[in-house]
Parts: C-alpha cells; structure tokens; sequence
C-alpha cells in the first residue's frame, strides 16, 4: 500500500505541471501581441508556439488566416485560406497522379521571405496529408501535422 506522502506528492507534482502552462495558455511576448494588435486592432487571435516562433490565427471576412511572428515581433510568415480552385495548375495533376484515390479538401497560400507558396490537405484512404507547392504548382515537400501544444485566446 502506498504512503499518503505518495499520493500528496503525485497530487502536488500534478497540480504544479498542469498550471505551469498556465491553465492551456502559452506566453506571447509583448512585442509580438503589440505587432498583432497593430496591424489587426480589430481581430482576436488564437496563438500558437512552434520552436521560437509565436502563429496568432484569426479571420478575416470568414477567411480563415495566421500570421508567425519572431519573438521580436517581425512578421516570418503569413497564411490564407484560398478556394481550391485558386490553386497554381498543376498541383491537381500531381494530386492524381501521386496520391490516386484522396481529394485536396482545403488550399492555402503562405507567403514569406522565401515567396509564395501553396499548401493542401488532402484526404483519401484513411490518412490525411498536407503537401507543399511553389508558385507554379511544383511539389516542394509533404508535411506531416502537428497538434499545437498549448493556445491562448487574446482578448
């Protein structure tokens, strides 16, 4: 049978991990918040922490987008959701030719230092992927999907 000291201590390091998060919140640098907020005043962002970049998401006229920030507060990357129909030609016909059977379900453009690119989500055979594509509908790589760890909503 285990102590009650067991269990307090189970208990305690449970309860100090679980609010280290912050209740599920990430801490988004001022800077960055202050950049959002400059450029958005009127939005709310859900935030995302990758590696040492911040993503807030929001939307714009019904348009999903999300803009990644350094922690300085400098725009890295910018995303929208585009109609599939929008997409570079080209990308369809690697679709079918290299992933027969799934369907591209959604489509957006991401814009960076690096140009633009287009990304797709399809699904198809149980599994669903996310490819990458340059300008002009070449192949750049697949991408495997990630659960975002922690989120905060900002008021």
């Amino acid at each position: 049978m285990k102590s009650p000291n067991f269990y307090f201590s189970a208990f305690t390091f449970f309860l100090i991990t679980s609010c280290s998060t912050n209740g599920g919140k990430i801490s988004v640098p001022d800077a960055v918040k202050k950049a959002f907020q400059t450029a958005h005043s009127d939005k709310k962002a859900e935030w995302e922490k990758e590696d040492d970049s911040y993503e807030a998401e929001y939307k714009e006229n019904g348009i999903e987008k999300s803009i990644v920030y350094d922690a300085q507060g400098n725009v890295i990357e910018t995303e929208a959701e585009i109609p599939v129909a929008e997409l570079p030609a080209g990308v369809a016909d690697y679709v079918n030719k290299n992933h027969n059977g799934y369907t591209i379900e959604e489509a957006e453009r991401m814009e960076s230092s690096k140009g633009t690119f287009y990304e797709v989500e399809i699904k198809g055979k149980g599994q669903e992927l996310e490819l990458v594509f340059d300008s002009n509908g070449n192949f750049v790589e697949q991408e495997t999907e990630d659960e975002p760890d922690d989120s905060e909503k900002d008021d």
